[in-house]
């Protein structure tokens, strides 16, 4: 029952929202009692395989059920008659109750007949809970993540090396495939789809943290992917060095008591050439530094090369995946880097800067966007732009002519390593996603 609810007692007054506190005293003792929880309780001491539990709850179970048409079903829930409140209020427990008109509530016949199946042996605790979730139930884990520092080029390996942190280019962890945390989720798009059924397969979600901290084999090709926090098409925060590394903190810290798996989970940790930037590197290598000492915020790390690090990791193997073939891993490419934001003067107020772009041509406004020389006006004149046409409108730019959301694209990559925030929520209601 739920204590102190009026819930279709005859006391209840269904034409009020809601009892004050010290009303909800007149239902002590008189709640409705509902057979639905004895059916979860039987179900919980089956899943766990306590016989003299599950023996107990049926026997409990046994006196509630409603005959109907010689089927016995269990209805809501139980209420006491009004000829009987004052009795049972006196002495609990003491008077009978009848089943209200909602019977069965197959809410609980289901769990019922689930129940049934356990019992006579038809289903297993394995067919209703085959990821074993129950067995993880109260326990206490502690595991050691792993973590390799990745570079993204030769040139960002050697800046870490002069900053005394060891780390492996890209191209050094081949033949293992390095992917985006955005590549699983499409790949776990594909289980369960089949075209003849008409089945589509798993939604699109976004992968976090459990699932890219283990090594995939799709066909011939092991696959390990980045923590969602590097996707470069993602939320711009990604290029905050400071939430970043409370992002790569929380998710450490949140492996070393979840991780349930075999083996040990390995993070990668991507480090950007704008990651190194003078100005925004202290937190990035504070935390790398720390990693190399065995620790993060209380738990216990062990930071290695990536291939030494393999022989410990989960691998899940996607047996039927061996046609999936993941596309290469795109990177954005490297803009020339922007000055120091004093030096960027930026001209007008933004709501004066938007009068005096709203004045200029296309081809002016064109001119702008190709320039970078300044982000938050070249955003104000794509987005200016993009609403006198849409962003399939073509301007000519160094690579040629290219649709607005396609430099939308190039122009928010730069705005973001030069953590032009303005400029960043502006071109982002222009990308595709």
């Amino acid at each position: 029952r739920f204590l102190l609810d009026g819930h279709q007692s005859v006391l209840e007054d269904t034409s009020r929202l809601h009892y004050e506190a010290e009303e909800l005293r007149r239902f002590e003792h008189i709640e409705s009692e509902w057979p639905l929880f004895f059916t979860y309780l039987l179900l919980d001491a089956l899943m766990r395989g306590d016989a003299d539990a599950a023996a107990t709850w049926q026997q409990r179970l046994e006196p509630l059920f409603v005959e109907i048409d010689g089927q016995q079903l269990l209805p809501e829930l139980y209420i006491v008659s009004e000829a009987h409140i004052e009795a049972e209020k006196a002495d609990p427990g003491s008077q009978p109750r009848y089943a209200n008109e909602n019977v069965p509530l197959v809410w609980a016949q289901s769990l019922y007949r689930l129940g049934a199946l356990l019992t006579d042996g038809l289903l297993t605790p394995d067919d209703i809970d085959p990821l074993e979730r129950r067995k993880n139930i109260g326990i206490q884990r502690s595991t050691i993540p792993q973590v390799a520092v990745i570079a993204e080029d030769e040139a960002v390996k050697t800046q870490l090396h002069a900053l005394g942190i060891r780390s492996e280019s890209i191209e050094e962890t081949a033949p293992l495939r390095l992917l985006h945390a955005t590549q699983l989720s499409e790949l776990f798009t594909h289980i369960g789809s089949n075209e003849k059924l008409g089945l589509t397969g798993r939604p699109y979600q976004i992968s976090r943290t459990i699932a890219t901290s283990r090594l995939y084999r799709v066909g011939e090709q092991t696959c390990i992917f980045f923590p969602y926090h590097f996707n470069p098409r993602a939320f711009y925060f990604s290029y905050d060095n400071r939430l970043l590394v409370e992002h790569l903190r929380s998710s450490l810290t949140f492996l070393a008591q979840n991780w349930d798996r075999p083996g040990r989970p390995l993070m990668l940790f991507l480090v950007r050439e704008d990651m190194l930037f003078e100005k925004e590197n202290n937190c990035v290598v504070s935390l790398l530094r720390t990693l190399q000492r065995g620790r993060c915020d209380g738990a216990i790390v062990h930071t290695a090369p990536l291939r030494t690090l393999l022989p410990a990791t989960t691998l899940e193997p996607f047996r039927s995946l061996d046609a999936y073939a993941p596309k290469a891993m795109h990177w954005p490419p490297k803009e020339r880097c922007c000055l120091p934001p004093e030096q960027k003067n930026e001209p007008h107020t933004p709501a004066g800067r938007l009068r005096t772009l709203e004045s200029l041509e296309d081809a002016a406004l064109a001119e702008l966007i190709t320039s970078y020389e300044v982000p938050a006006v070249a955003a104000d004149a794509l987005v200016l732009l993009a609403r006198r046409h849409d962003t399939a409108y073509e301007i000519e730019t160094p690579e040629g002519r290219l649709p607005l959301y396609q430099v939308a694209e190039k122009l928010y990559d730069y705005a973001s390593a030069c953590h032009n925030w303005s400029a960043v929520r502006r071109l982002a209601v222009l990308l595709p996603q």
